[in-house]
């Protein structure tokens, strides 16, 4: 779903931000989390949660059914019901197939330029690297009793 909000983004703004997309999704995932595992924590807490004890009381198992499935399936249909009542649906836009093929076509290098990048960065790492220098790289970056 990411990969396709950041080709979305791309065709609204001109510009290709998926570092930018990835960590804001990841940011409030991971922040949803922490909000639910604490809610949900501090709620066991009130009813009487035990984790010492292998039979929880009829209160507890209640409470931990609603957790479960009566308050996801709450906050599913309120988001649903958000989503609808306050978008406007009449500015969506159908784009046509080849329309985002070209874009996406447009953004993908040929294979001729990518064997002259690799030739130019090939002669220009040859040209580079000092003998030195590669010894002392290779001694400190490769173990030769490393087994895999």
């Amino acid at each position: 779903m990411i990969p396709d909000s950041v080709q979305a983004y791309e065709m609204y703004s001109g510009r290709r931000d998926e570092a930018f997309l990835y960590s804001i999704s990841l940011l409030a995932a991971k922040m949803g989390q922490a909000v639910g595992l604490s809610a949900s924590s501090f709620i066991l807490g009130i009813v009487g949660y035990d984790p010492t004890t292998q039979t929880q009381t009829e209160l507890v198992k209640d409470t931990i059914r609603v957790l479960t499935f009566g308050f996801p399936a709450i906050v599913i249909i309120i988001g649903a019901a958000l989503i609808m009542f306050t978008s406007d649906f009449s500015k969506l836009q159908i784009v046509p197939v080849a329309a985002v093929s070209s874009i996406s076509a447009a953004a993908v290098p040929t294979p001729e330029l990518l064997e002259e990048t690799d030739d130019e960065m090939a002669s220009d790492e040859m040209n580079e690297k000092d003998p030195e220098e590669v010894a002392v790289a290779d001694k400190y970056l490769v173990n030769p009793k490393m087994t895999f």
